[in-house]
């Protein structure tokens, strides 16, 4: 009895030493916790702050760019790539479902009624390649088949879900979905170079980035501000601060009138030699610019496709369009009398006095000419004379009356269109200019020695159908939250004329004579019984030659319609192209077809 109880206390004592030691350990153990707590705060706190929550930035949807008409162009879509993971414990049946035994598999139960119905429904493989495809695909235990190739959209992926094995979850179908985002213009390629493109998308390590056109301009207005959200491990994500969506762009252009242009301007110059070719239709009274086309030859194949905006960043020697607005300056400055006959040569030709330059006149009517005849048939020769009789080209002095003239019509006052290429106008300064001599002055005055874009050009023109006025050539009407007008765009027009009332009757007239002088230089291919269009020739020899050693040439019409009441001034612009295909045939043609169809259709 005494041994029982002894063996008693010694368990009892063993039990209590035993509980003793595991006191001490824990003892030990909180105490060494409680130390790293105290001394090793920060650590703690960053360790959680990294394995617990974090904020990261998040972003509304990205705003849409609609046309004048109020359709929509250009938005964001989502877009789906589907794959999968036919590695899954459910199609091995390494978990089962109870209508199924261990002689065939899930895969096996359902991979026929996957193959017919994607095969029939997707149409990218019959349903004998399919499933060959998918057994061996199974075999190797793939973890990302792509049951469908490439991208597909939010009706696609639905239809999808609605299969067989796929209308479960992704734990027995493996069915696993990556979401993208689009931008993608509902009208294809057309006015893409104004539309501008966004690349990459937000699911992208590289991020999302707006090149050329409206989306670059207004990618911060597109875009919308960012907002937080803080994810926590095992919960919700916590939104601290909520994105705000990105503005709607409406453009001036309509896309009807866009798609005319570009149909019609794209007929003309694959029937040319050129190389690029640009085109824009603008509202007299508003500046509202409703078409721009920007096309070029790939050098490699040939065909023509969309090309950089020569509109507003092509800048060059504009040629003969320059002589109504030379005239209008002189004129102006009462440095010509319109009464007065100009002497051109007897066949077109002259020597500028004082220098060993000839100029040639390639439209030849007659020798003596009066103003108005000098531009109607785009004499160099006669505006040569007309700028020496004004202003005795003889000094530097001369030329800076000239110049100060020109000036006081605006001719280098900045637009501020809408997009991030605008190139201004270059006119030399007399004092600084390096490369004066005694033929700058009347180069200047029928198309050289001067640099503009066919966005100035336009834009000088329009002022002429507008009584003198200027209106800011816009490309964006407002920006938009839903149905509430944020910023509006509308054009005011300046408050003073461009010249004295008279000169811009004058320049008109001669405007007028250009297409319905039989004589003028666009008589023949701009001239129709539908519409009265004013307007002006322009051609300009381009540097160089060509292989062949013959001298190409950019040619431009620029007018507006009708003529009594103007409604629309609209150009064309040709480059690298031979004198043969001159500027009344092909870019002329495209102007009055535009005019005619534009007042038949609005």
């Amino acid at each position: 009895m005494k041994k029982q109880n002894d063996n008693i206390d010694w368990a009892r004592k063993w039990l209590y030493a035993m509980l003793g030691v595991v006191v001490v350990v824990y003892v030990g153990l909180a105490a060494k916790y409680i130390y790293v707590l105290v001394h090793d705060t920060e650590g703690w706190i960053g360790y959680s702050e990294e394995n617990q929550f974090y904020n990261d930035t998040v972003y509304g949807d990205r705003g849409s760019i609609y046309d004048c008409q109020g359709r929509l162009v250009q938005a964001t879509f989502p877009y789906y790539t589907v794959q999968m993971d036919l590695r899954v414990p459910f199609l091995a049946n390494k978990e089962k479902r109870l209508h199924y035994t261990d002689t065939i598999t899930n895969y096996e139960a359902y991979a026929d009624s996957v193959c017919v119905a994607v095969s029939d429904y997707f149409k990218q493989y019959t349903h004998a390649e399919l499933r060959k495809k998918m057994d061996e695909a199974f075999r190797k235990g793939n973890g990302n088949f792509k049951i469908v190739e490439g991208r597909i959209n939010y009706k696609q992926l639905r239809a999808l879900k609605a299969m067989p094995l796929f209308n479960q979850s992704k734990l027995h179908s493996g069915l696993l979905v990556t979401n993208y985002e689009n931008r993608e213009n509902l009208y294809g390629n057309l006015a893409y170079r104004v539309v501008g493109a966004v690349f990459g998308d937000r699911t992208n390590k590289s991020g999302r980035y707006a090149r050329f056109g409206l989306e670059e301009y207004f990618d911060k207005e597109l875009t919308g501000e960012p907002g937080i959200v803080e994810h926590r491990a095992g919960s919700y994500d916590r939104p601290i601060k909520r994105p705000i969506d990105g503005l709607d762009v409406v453009m001036t252009i309509d896309m009807d009138i866009q798609d005319k242009c570009e149909a019609l301007l794209r007929n003309t110059f694959s029937n040319s030699s050129g190389d690029k070719a640009c085109m824009m239709v603008m509202e007299v009274k508003t500046g509202e610019i409703k078409a721009m086309v920007n096309l070029k030859k790939d050098s490699a194949t040939g065909n023509i496709i969309q090309g950089e905006n020569y509109c507003i960043s092509y800048r060059a020697q504009p040629g003969s369009t320059i002589k109504p607005l030379a005239l209008l300056a002189m004129y102006d400055d009462d440095a010509c009398d319109t009464t007065n006959l100009f002497d051109v040569g007897e066949h077109g030709s002259i020597v500028i006095p004082g220098t060993d330059k000839r100029i040639y006149d390639s439209h030849f009517v007659k020798r003596y000419l009066t103003a108005k005849e000098a531009v109607a048939f785009s004499s160099n020769c006669g505006m040569v004379q007309i700028a020496l009789a004004g202003y005795n080209n003889r000094k530097r002095s001369s030329w800076q009356d000239f110049h100060d003239a020109m000036q006081d019509i605006g001719f280098t006052h900045k637009i501020g269109i809408e997009l991030n290429t605008e190139a201004e106008p270059i006119l030399y300064n007399p004092e600084t200019y390096k490369g004066w001599s005694l033929t700058t002055m009347p180069s200047m005055a029928y198309g050289y020695e001067i640099m503009m874009t066919p966005l100035y050009t336009m834009n000088f023109y329009n002022a002429l159908a507008n009584d003198g006025y200027y209106v800011r050539p816009h490309i964006v009407r407002e920006l938009r939250r839903g149905g509430e007008v944020v910023r509006d765009f509308s054009a005011t027009p300046n408050r003073s004329r461009m010249a004295g009332k008279k000169s811009i009757k004058f320049i008109k007239e001669c405007l007028l004579d250009v297409v319905e002088n039989p004589n003028g230089t666009a008589y023949s291919w701009v001239r129709n019984s539908d519409v009265r269009i004013a307007g002006k020739t322009g051609t300009a020899r381009m540097v160089g030659l060509d292989a062949n050693g013959v001298q190409r040439y950019m040619v431009t019409f620029v007018g507006y319609f009708p003529a009594d009441n103007p409604k629309y001034t609209a150009i064309v612009v040709m480059t690298n192209n031979y004198l043969s295909e001159g500027a009344p045939s092909r870019c002329g043609s495209v102007v009055r077809d535009i005019a005619k169809h534009l007042m038949i259709n609005y």
